[in-house]
């Protein structure tokens, strides 16, 4: 015991160093570019633009930077727990607020860069790779896509039909494979495993081109007692392998990544959620799946989010990660850019790192030749990590 608090406190002592050099980088930064902002002439607006961008970026940056420092102040014990949940919440409020400020005034940039003859103009018939997501991103007002009422309906139809949900049923029931047993079926939610609000265009992106027409099929689709949404939803429960080396991947077990309770976990005599822990799901009448690559992107959202908002537990099953490798050589299943850049808007530094720690050194991602920007990147990212949040303003 006496070792570890002694490596522990090592580390901390090395974090904050870190971190204090870096807080004094980004001030120094922030202040060269309000010098330029201040010499820069009224009327070179692109040059302004791409210096307001910059001095908004090196911001994201110093928030992020004070969620590390609350990290330091809550292993040392001189902040208390509410407090820091309340700051940490606070921090990701204005980092998203921020983001989107980013991306508006990089939408203007894009715009009078156009017009000056500086970029291509983006249009349906533009000859470039991904023209659908440029467009989505620059000229489609809304972030998300809505997703409406039959849609839900035929999803779930869909899902009832793929997973024999309904064989063997008692008369208005369905089964449920997270929580292993037959329920209401007014009871069941057809879940999306990658949101629906994303849209085509950005799957495409992130996924490679054709993932886009499987975003609202039953191979992106999980039928569950809307109890177990409720832990699926919140980050409580991913899916991975169980058996790593089974090919193809038919086994799944629940693995827990969010310990606090999470509600409705308890009602109608359903299992708790500390139940669910490496139980296998149970498909029962099939041998039909999702498809594995969405349920790692899944699994690598889950926790990510869960570390964004310093879920209690994401620590731990970090740790854990590292060693067990629950997917493990499957892929190639994600566009690694957009890992390492997921990786870096939850927060940490080293995105690189968190990439390779998710994709099992890059095993279950692919380095196809980029065609967004840093930029138009981190604007993707920002969207997949807010699509499912509560308090979503877009």
């Amino acid at each position: 015991m006496a070792n570890t608090s002694k490596i522990s406190s090592l580390d901390r002592t090395f974090s904050t160093a870190g971190l204090e050099r870096l807080r004094l980088r980004l001030v120094k930064n922030q202040a060269d570019l309000k010098r330029k902002l201040s010499a820069c002439p009224s009327e070179n607006e692109i040059e302004l633009g791409e210096l307001c961008l910059r001095e908004l970026s090196e911001t994201v940056s110093m928030e992020h930077l004070r969620k590390d420092w609350l990290d330091i102040e809550k292993q040392s014990n001189t902040i208390l727990p509410h407090a820091y949940k309340t700051k940490i919440k606070k921090s990701n409020r204005r980092i998203n607020r921020l983001g989107k400020k980013l991306w508006k005034y990089s939408k203007i940039l894009r715009d009078l860069e156009e017009k000056a003859g500086l970029a291509p103009r983006l249009g349906p018939d533009a000859h470039r790779a991904y023209v659908p997501i440029l467009l989505k991103l620059y000229k489609d007002p809304s972030s998300f896509y809505t997703r409406s009422m039959n849609l839900q309906i035929n999803m779930k139809e869909k899902a009832i039909k793929k997973y024999a949900s309904h064989v063997g049923a008692p008369k208005g029931q369905l089964w449920c494979p997270i929580l292993g047993d037959y329920y209401p079926s007014k009871a069941f939610k057809a879940v999306h495993i990658v949101p629906h609000a994303l849209g085509p265009e950005l799957v495409d992106y992130v996924f490679g081109p054709g993932a886009g027409s499987r975003l609202d099929s039953a191979d992106n689709c999980l039928l569950m007692h809307r109890d177990a949404q409720l832990h699926f939803d919140s980050g409580s429960i991913v899916l991975v392998p169980a058996v790593p080396s089974e090919t193809p991947i038919k086994t799944w077990k629940i693995r827990i990544t969010n310990w606090a309770p999470a509600a409705g976990g308890d009602k109608a005599g359903l299992k708790s959620l500390g139940d669910l822990e490496n139980t296998i799901v149970n498909f029962r009448h099939t041998d039909e799946r999702p498809a594995v690559r969405f349920l790692y992107f899944r699994f690598a959202l889950t926790l990510l989010r869960n570390k964004r908002d310093r879920t209690p537990g994401w620590e731990h099953y970090f740790r854990e990660l590292s060693i067990g490798r629950p997917f493990a050589a499957m892929g190639p299943y994600i566009r690694k850019s957009m890992m390492v850049t997921l990786a870096r808007a939850a927060g940490h530094f080293y995105g690189v790192y968190e990439a390779n720690v998710l994709g099992t050194e890059g095993k279950e991602l692919f380095a196809e030749r980029r065609v967004l920007g840093d930029r138009e990147e981190e604007e993707v990212a920002r969207r997949i990590l807010r699509v499912k949040d509560e308090d979503d303003e877009d």
